[in-house]
Formats: C-alpha cells, sequence, structure tokens
C-alpha cells in the first residue's frame, strides 16, 4: 500500500481517537458530606478525563492527513487510493486542511510567541498556556508572573500578541507578493499570515465598537483609545485585505476558471465572516452582535471590486 494512503488511514485513526477523548464523558460521584440534606444529584460531576490528550491527537491527525495530500499531489491521478479524485479536489482538500492547522498554529503564535515572548524579555515566567482547537468559539489564554514593569512594558506584555503577530503577517504577505513561491509553500504562509492578521485586525476594531480581552487592557491602561485601536484596526484591515486578496488571486488563478475567480477569493473572505459570528457567540468575550454584520464586508466588497473590473 502506498505510504500516502497508509498516512490517510492513520489520520483518520487520530482524529477518531480525538473526537472520542474530546467529547468522553465520565460521571463521578463524591462522598457525602455529613449534615448534608440535599439531593444525591446534586452531588454527580461530569468530567472529561481524556480531554487533556484530545489537542496534540488533532494536531498529529491534521498534519498527518496535510502529509497524506502532499504525497498523493506530488503523485499522479490514476494512482490509487485517490484515483476517482481530480487534482483540483485534492487542492483544496489540502487547502482546507492546512488552514485548519494554521489556525491552531496562529493561536500559539498569539499567546506564546507574542504575550510569551515579551513576558520571557523582561524576566518573567509563563505559568501556564492553554491553546483552544475552537477558537474562536473558545479562547485560548496564557497565564505568567511578572516583576514590576515600567507602563511601556507592561503594554508590550499585553499587547505583544497583537503587535507580533501583526509584523509576522506583514512580513509573510510582503513574502508572498514581492515572491511568489511554489503552492505546496505558499498556502502554508498564506494561512498563518491569514489567520495572525485576522485575529489582530479583529481585535483593534474592536475598540470602536465594544473592545474585548487584550484590546480592552490597552485601553484601561491608556495606551490606546477606541477611536485609536478603531483607526489603527482600520488600516491594517485595509492593507491586509489587499495583499491577501492579490496572494489569494494568484495561488487560485490555475484552479479556478476566471469566471468564478471572484467568488472563490471572496470563499476565503466568508471565512471571516464566520470568524466573526462564532466569535459573537463566545460567552467568555461578550463581543457585540454589531459586529456580526461588520464581519461580511469584506467578502461583498470584493465580490463589488471584482465586478468593476470586469466591466472595465
Amino acid at each position: 500500500m502506498r505510504r500516502d494512503a497508509w498516512l490517510l488511514i492513520v489520520s483518520a485513526v487520530l482524529l477518531t481517537a480525538a473526537s472520542f477523548s474530546y467529547l468522553y464523558e465520565q460521571r463521578y460521584i463524591g462522598l457525602v458530606p455529613e449534615g448534608y440534606t440535599g439531593s444525591f444529584i446534586d452531588l454527580i460531576v461530569i468530567t472529561h478525563p481524556c480531554r487533556d490528550y484530545a489537542p496534540p491527537l488533532a494536531v498529529l491527525g491534521a498534519l498527518t492527513l496535510v502529509f497524506a495530500l502532499y504525497f498523493r499531489l506530488r503523485g499522479t491521478p490514476e494512482e490509487a487510493p485517490f484515483r476517482s479524485f481530480s487534482p483540483t479536489s485534492l487542492n483544496l482538500a489540502f487547502f482546507v486542511a492546512t488552514g485548519l492547522i494554521l489556525k491552531v498554529a496562529a493561536e500559539v503564535m498569539h499567546e506564546v510567541g507574542g504575550h510569551g515572548f515579551y513576558v520571557l524579555l523582561f524576566g518573567g515566567r509563563i505559568r501556564e498556556v492553554y491553546i483552544s482547537l475552537l477558537w474562536p468559539l473558545q479562547t485560548s489564554y496564557i497565564w505568567w508572573s511578572l516583576p514590576s514593569l515600567g507602563s511601556f512594558e507592561q503594554a508590550l506584555v499585553i499587547g505583544g500578541g497583537i503587535l507580533n503577530c501583526i509584523l509576522v503577517s506583514f512580513a509573510l504577505q510582503l513574502l508572498l507578493f514581492l515572491r511568489p513561491q511554489p503552492r505546496r509553500f505558499a498556502v502554508p504562509l498564506l494561512w498563518f499570515a491569514y489567520w495572525n492578521y485576522i485575529s489582530s485586525a479583529g481585535y483593534l476594531l474592536s475598540g470602536g465598537f465594544g473592545a474585548f480581552g487584550d484590546v480592552a487592557e490597552l485601553i484601561k491602561m491608556g495606551v490606546l483609545t477606541g477611536l485609536s485601536s478603531l483607526l489603527l484596526g482600520l488600516a491594517v484591515f485595509t492593507v491586509g485585505y489587499i495583499l491577501l486578496s492579490i496572494i489569494l488571486r494568484r495561488l487560485l488563478t490555475p484552479l479556478v476558471s476566471a469566471r468564478n475567480l471572484g467568488y472563490a477569493v471572496s470563499g476565503l473572505w466568508l471565512v471571516t465572516a464566520l470568524v466573526v459570528v462564532l466569535t459573537v457567540f463566545n460567552p467568555g468575550v461578550k463581543a457585540p452582535p454589531a459586529l456580526v454584520p461588520i464581519g461580511f464586508i469584506p467578502t461583498l466588497l470584493w465580490l463589488a471590486l471584482e465586478r468593476l473590473l470586469k466591466r472595465k
């Protein structure tokens, strides 16, 4: 059996195990305290003893799936076990699977490569890191301890996730824009740039509509105001929106007909709308519902731009 077939089987096993580990519930019945007169059922606690194994299993399963698709894309369409799939379908599967993995990687970048970097830089200690596979429906976090710091250093620690993600995203965007890469490298770089960009721009834009998380803390510290956060977010969003759309258009040109190219690029920006909707539904964030229609603006805007370009 070909190695891509083995990898596909291993990926299915790992992802199934990750799902089981995350969903498996165990009921724990505690001891009845002396003098307790309430209902016994109140002492039954639902636990998830295997949930800690879910993230690494899911990441390994997703990586294995990407490698299986990658090795298959290097072969010929007639070879088993993918003979019934067209190259376009395989490229699409590779694109989607890579996007899911890089979403998690961008979370690590924000928490560890952003906040954690400045915590360690200023002599602090990282106490705990939690990376959610369900972001933005569930929030990741990092806990730290710091020595006494000045206001500038504190602002860098709080805003480090946003700052470093913006720097990484635009460095990758410029690389892909100025020096186009082979598709197998360009797709992961594009997704990593996108996820770092969308989380940071979204954070900053929220300052004008109902700040939360890092931006809310920066506003409390006086580093940002609602207006300055909104304007900075608009600047980051506008530049990244143009660059990412052009890069994605280049990547999709060999795979999608010219007639459907505009819709394909708009499909990426529908991911942004989904992120906004899930963020609003996240009870830990408390994002204002007014953000939901705003999340659809990138998609509608690109469709309008495509129509204008065709008319010219």
